[in-house]
């Protein structure tokens, strides 16, 4: 039996993840929001891609890619448990919602990142990520996906 087997049991483990990874980084993660009310908002109106690893939570992607009538996908979290960073689990996520987003018809997917964070700004940027924006602790960053007008 799985770690993850039911939607609760999911849930619970990404609140595990998202705590852990929050703590270590002093609350940089989610500043303004408690873990739970943006779990609750995030898995009733968004997407949530779940990486395992023995049956155990490694990495997990929020985001919205569900109102093609904004043209605009978003990831609000990408999140590597720290003991399976290294593994290209963050890209093997990434590379999924880039997909989907492209599949239901989008033409740009938007981000924002710590500008400390080089590891992941690197990842984003090997994607096709480009900056558009900073206001000094966070780049907000921007993908336009092939065969798409980003403009529209």
């Amino acid at each position: 039996m799985s770690l993850l087997s039911s939607e609760s049991s999911q849930r619970v483990a990404l609140g595990e993840l998202i705590h852990r990874e929050n703590s270590r980084v002093n609350g940089a993660l989610i500043p303004t929001l408690q873990v739970d009310a943006y779990l609750d908002k995030v898995l009733a109106r968004g997407e949530c891609l779940l990486h395992l690893q023995r049956s155990c939570l490694a990495g997990a992607l929020l985001g919205y890619c569900n109102a093609p009538d904004k043209d605009l996908a978003y990831v609000s979290l990408l999140i590597v448990a720290e003991q399976t960073r290294g593994q290209g689990i963050g890209e093997t996520l990434l590379d999924a919602f880039v997909s989907m987003a492209a599949h239901r018809g989008f033409s740009r997917i938007q981000l924002e990142v710590d500008v400390d964070n080089q590891a992941a700004i690197s990842l984003y940027n090997k994607f096709g990520f480009y900056y558009i924006h900073s206001d000094n602790l966070k780049l907000l960053m921007q993908l336009s996906l092939p065969g798409r007008n980003p403009d529209s």
